[in-house]
């Protein structure tokens, strides 16, 4: 299971000392084969976009994501 989630970036100025930076706007789940970065990789390709910015848990088999994408965290 593969779970992406876009987020919404809070203004600076509306930021609570130590709180979140974002919050969730939605989900999308997918039901993927595997968890091998090919499997992970083409699912990320068709629905994220080159411009985006990504945040993963360093899984892995995300440590070819800076290659579909120009900013990855």
């Amino acid at each position: 299971m593969l779970v992406l989630a876009s987020c919404e970036h809070i203004p600076t100025a509306q930021q609570k000392r130590n709180g979140p930076t974002s919050y969730p706007l939605f989900f999308k789940m997918f039901q993927i084969e595997d968890l091998k970065k090919e499997s992970l990789n083409e699912t990320v390709f068709r629905y994220v976009k080159l411009t985006n910015h990504l945040r993963s848990d360093a899984y892995r088999s995300f440590s070819d994501l800076n290659k579909l994408v120009e900013n990855i965290h």
